[in-house]
């Protein structure tokens, strides 16, 4: 791994919370973009167009606890 100027981690998950946050994230993303509106994404561009829309929605527009 040194010629690439990276390190291993890894979860224990007995205790580790962070696959429970991804995983909560892949639900969303799934319930709330990919399974309502696959169906319209006919070409990559379409799809890539379509998340930015769907990023910008959860990250700024919705309502949420975070500042």
């Amino acid at each position: 791994m040194e010629q690439l100027d990276s390190t291993i981690d890894c979860y224990n998950p007995n205790w580790d919370i962070r696959k429970n946050l991804i995983e909560r994230s892949h639900r969303s993303d799934d319930e709330e973009f990919l399974i309502p509106f696959g169906h319209e994404f006919k070409t990559k561009n379409n799809f890539m167009n379509h998340a930015q829309e769907y990023n910008d929605y959860w990250n700024i527009s919705r309502a949420h606890s975070g500042r």
